[in-house]
């Protein structure tokens, strides 16, 4: 690990994967796809949904996963944040072929229906849920905003799926919105973990919303959709995907989503909610109608496994400043052999 990780920082080697593979752990997870296509033809929209964590850093594991989906996508593709932690962080991007392949399963069984409902919302304790009923299926999109929250855990997750799935609901796309976080400073991580109070706001939420849906009228959907790449990048807190937004109506209701976890710390806030309400604008003139169908498959992949994350995280946070000065110290060499080159080159041509 202290090699692979001084590696990975110093030069961008990918010997992390390796020491991730060795003491990683099979999961079962499930991967949910919710398909937009315009009445019987192509796709328009995608959002995908795997249960792990986009982890642990850069293209390291499940780091890029967002991006090798939108990849391989017909329509626009949104792949939101799951209720997993990164103890569910893949060990190797090889791990991401077995994803590509129950999206690809999921999509051909996918069955569609023209209607859906306007948005709902409850709020139950901390947690407040949104979300849509297409036909028999749902989105629905937890937060814990203004409090401040960190990863769901993948077990408070599947609870919360299966109180909703209790409604009368086929399939659930449970996505974390995750957007309230101050840095989690301190002792409290944030995390939403089994047993505490959270978790039973969002399992009971769950129940609440999907009997709400099941109680609201469908009418024919429209999406509009939007992407701006923008010139932001990662040193900006804005991944490869930029800023993609989906507005939804159904009935007198219209719902705007995006998919995009940034962080943007580096960004002037009016600047990023311009682009924001720009995006907005054009995905409403872009509205127009779809269908919507929703499937899920379960797929094994290998994932760092139960509490290795903590242990794994104090490593890292124990070998950082060693790491730092090894570099410095390679730095240092090798300007120092390349004086001394230069010095013994000036002698000989004297």
């Amino acid at each position: 690990f202290v090699g692979g990780f001084i590696g990975h920082i110093t030069t961008g080697s990918r010997e992390l994967e390796a020491f991730f593979e060795e003491i990683g752990e099979e999961a079962m997870v499930p991967v949910t796809v919710l398909s937009f296509r315009h009445p019987g033809g192509d796709e328009k929209a995608r959002f995908v949904l795997p249960m792990v964590h986009p982890g642990p850093m850069g293209d390291i594991g499940g780091g890029n996963l967002p991006a090798h989906i939108a990849d391989r996508t017909e329509g626009l593709a949104f792949v939101p944040h799951a209720t997993a932690s990164h103890d569910f962080n893949l060990v190797t991007d090889r791990e991401i072929g077995a994803i590509h392949e129950a999206v690809e399963r999921a999509s051909e069984d996918i069955e569609y229906s023209t209607t859906g409902t306007t948005s709902r919302r409850v709020r139950e304790g901390d947690a407040t849920l949104t979300g849509h009923r297409f036909g028999d299926d749902a989105l629905m999109i937890a937060s814990f905003w203004p409090e401040y929250a960190d990863d769901i855990e993948y077990a408070v997750g599947l609870s919360a799926v299966s109180e909703a799935h209790a409604t009368g609901l086929d399939e659930v796309l449970l996505a974390d919105a995750h957007n309230c976080n101050d840095g989690l400073a301190g002792s409290d991580t944030g995390h939403v973990v089994p047993g505490s109070e959270r978790s039973f706001d969002l399992i009971r939420g769950a129940r609440q919303l999907g009997e709400h849906l099941d109680a609201t009228e469908q009418h024919s959907l429209r999406l509009g959709t939007a992407w701006d790449e923008t010139d932001w990048d990662i040193s900006d807190g804005i991944g490869p995907l930029g800023v993609r937004v989906a507005v939804l109506e159904a009935g007198s209701g219209l719902t705007a989503y995006d998919a995009d976890t940034r962080v943007g710390r580096q960004i002037a806030h009016e600047e990023f909610v311009a682009v924001v309400d720009s995006l907005i604008d054009r995905a409403r003139a872009d509205l127009e109608p779809v269908e919507a169908g929703m499937e899920s498959e379960l797929v094994e992949v290998t994932v760092f496994g139960n509490d290795s994350t903590e242990t794994l995280a104090s490593h890292a946070n124990a070998m950082l400043p060693m790491a730092t000065a090894l570099a410095t110290a390679f730095v240092f060499a090798v300007l120092s052999v390349s004086a001394l080159i230069f010095l013994l080159a000036s002698n000989a041509g004297l």
